[in-house]
């Protein structure tokens, strides 16, 4: 059965928000991760998350949706150890390119780069889009303890730090094939 994208969609959602009215300190990819798996998990999917390492093909990192909570949230803290914001912007693995315009909200925005640091891949989970506009409203997790921020963004803020020149669509056969 293919993933309902509209619920787990707005599943993503309430869950990025949740985290950020409880002042949940996560990292910008684990709150990606966090939202995403939890939206699934409400479906009754399981999540798959295959990456690039050494080796021939190494298996992929799962949440499976049948644990119970406290199992689910070890095994989803251990996937977070594994997958990070540079994982996110595979092509062929994990998500796909999307136009700003295109993004819905539950969608990622993965920037090569955070103007005030210099490192690679910030992650914000899009929570609204206005195409006509140009600008969306995201929520990013944060390093060193900090809590959730929502913040609004144009497009053309975007566009230079963007992978892609626009935002991210998760591959939902690839990292939900079933329950």
């Amino acid at each position: 059965m293919p993933v309902n994208e509209a619920e787990v969609l707005a599943a993503i959602v309430k869950a990025a928000e949740d985290s950020l009215a409880k002042a949940r300190p996560l990292d910008c990819a684990d709150l990606a991760l966090d939202a995403t798996a939890r939206a699934l998990r409400k479906s009754g999917r399981s999540m798959r998350l295959r990456t690039r390492g050494p080796g021939d093909d190494p298996p992929p990192y799962e949440v499976p949706s049948n644990l119970d909570a406290k199992a689910f949230e070890k095994k989803l803290r251990f996937v977070q150890m594994m997958v990070g914001a540079i994982h996110l912007v595979d092509d062929d693995l994990l998500t796909i390119s999307v136009p700003f315009k295109d993004l819905k909200p539950g969608d990622l925005v993965v920037q090569k780069t955070q103007p005030h640091r210099e490192y690679t891949g910030h992650v914000m989970v899009v929570v609204s889009n206005d195409p006509t506009e140009k600008r969306l409203t995201a929520i990013s997790g944060h390093t060193r303890g900090k809590p959730p921020t929502k913040d609004e963004r144009t497009y053309q803020e975007l566009q230079a730090s963007a992978f892609g020149g626009g935002g991210r669509r998760w591959r939902w056969l690839e990292i939900s094939p079933g329950p």
